[in-house]
């Protein structure tokens, strides 16, 4: 018996929303029923919306240009090169402004009458629901989409939910304008008899590939940040924590002297007259050279001002390569009567210049006894600026440097690596 093609009506809702779609092919994790009645909720609360505040000039008369939401264009009308950036303002095209005026908001529709089913087309999936007070008797096991049977069902309703990635035998359609996927809603009874008609519908997916959206004018507010990054440089220094004979250290003990030497290999291949000089120092509690609680040991240009108030010293290198300096070791008061040890760093600003000190190249340490600065090879009147503001100049050639950690403990014994 030939097969009659029943004339169904079909109402197709294309809900395109971002975030109603999913990914990997995994459908929403609530019910098709509610699925369904949650958009029927989402598509009464977007029709009775109020239009939102429009921030434009107008004339007192005449109302402000209310647009859509949005409004689809086709391809050939879609003119990309008009809204690339630009440094000058520029009139709006003619052309653009036919569209604009044209784009105006769609009459409010009526619900449409109660059909045999109904479609949702979204992104990713499709749903279909089919009454089930249209038909006689229970046609779950006869009622498919495609190769794809019934899901879900409940008192009212037959729910058919498919990824648009399963096997269902969609054909795809891509043109100028649209992406259609195109499936049938089949139903054919296998029973010995029948008492509902049978059918084949087809179903069609349209997604419209470009739109003109609108948006309502808005005062933006800026809320700027500042954000910090530590700048990497190929730093050609070291900066090396020692004990009194050169070797690296990584832990002392409260009050013990501690040995730095900062070193730039890279000046035995330059002049002969070169020596290396630090411009500043000072301790902090992490690797941070930016960390608010930081201890200055040096400064101005080569001034030790802790030897003011301790036995701190600069000691002279095993070349014009390298500087040492020494200072008792100590540790940030935390206001607890307890003193647990402390990981430590020294972050130093490094430069070279000639052998003959300056006042912005020169290692001077305060001498206790005659009350004097004294520079490490000599010529003390350079350091005559260490008591007030030695002169600032620009040292191209100055690069940060950071140590390794060390680690200062009250009554522990410090250790060695080699």
């Amino acid at each position: 018996m030939a097969l009659i093609q029943a004339r169904l009506a079909l109402l197709l809702l294309v809900w395109f929303v971002k975030g109603h779609s999913t990914s990997d092919n995994v459908l929403p994790v609530v019910s098709a029923a509610e699925e369904w009645e949650q958009l029927l909720i989402t598509m009464h609360q977007n029709s009775n919306s109020q239009p939102g505040v429009f921030y434009g000039r107008s004339s007192p008369s005449m109302p402000p240009y209310s647009p859509p939401d949005f409004m689809v264009v086709s391809q050939r009308d879609v003119q990309k090169e008009l809204f690339k950036p630009d440094k000058q303002t520029r009139p709006l095209p003619l052309s653009f402004k036919e569209h604009l005026l044209k784009a105006t908001a769609p009459p409010p529709t009526t619900a449409p009458a109660r059909q045999r089913f109904e479609v949702l087309c979204y992104i990713d999936r499709i749903l279909i629901r089919v009454r089930k007070d249209a038909f006689k008797q229970n046609i779950i096991k006869d009622l498919k989409f495609g190769k794809c049977s019934v899901t879900e069902q409940d008192f009212q309703y037959y729910y058919l939910r498919h990824s648009m990635d399963a096997d269902c035998g969609y054909q795809k359609e891509y043109n100028m304008d649209n992406f259609i996927y195109t499936n049938q809603l089949i139903y054919r009874p296998t029973g010995l008899i029948i008492r509902d008609e049978p059918f084949d519908q087809d179903i069609h997916c349209k997604f419209d590939r470009f739109f003109h959206s609108f948006k309502r004018g808005f005062y933006p507010i800026l809320r700027g940040q500042t954000h910090y990054k530590t700048l990497q440089t190929n730093s050609i220094y070291t900066l090396t924590p020692q004990d009194e004979l050169g070797n690296e250290m990584t832990s002392y003990t409260l009050n013990q002297l501690m040995q730095f030497e900062a070193a730039n290999p890279s000046m035995s291949s330059g002049p002969g007259n070169q020596r290396l000089y630090i411009d500043e120092c000072y301790v902090t509690p992490s690797s941070d050279p930016n960390s608010p609680l930081q201890y200055k040991v040096i400064d101005n240009y080569g001034c030790f001002i802790d030897s003011k108030v301790s036995e701190s010293t600069f000691v002279i290198g095993d070349s014009p390569t390298s500087q040492k300096f020494v200072m008792p070791a100590f540790l940030f008061n935390t206001g607890s009567a307890a003193l647990p040890s402390q990981q430590l760093y020294m972050h130093c600003l490094l430069s070279h210049g000639s052998s003959t000190p300056s006042q912005i190249a020169k290692a001077c340490t305060y001498d206790s006894s005659s009350k004097k600065w004294k520079e490490l090879h000599g010529n003390d009147s350079v350091c005559a600026c260490c008591e007030t503001s030695c002169p600032e100049q620009s040292t191209v050639n100055s690069q940060p440097v950071s140590s390794t950690f060390w680690t200062v403990a009250a009554n522990e014994r410090p250790t060695k690596t080699h």
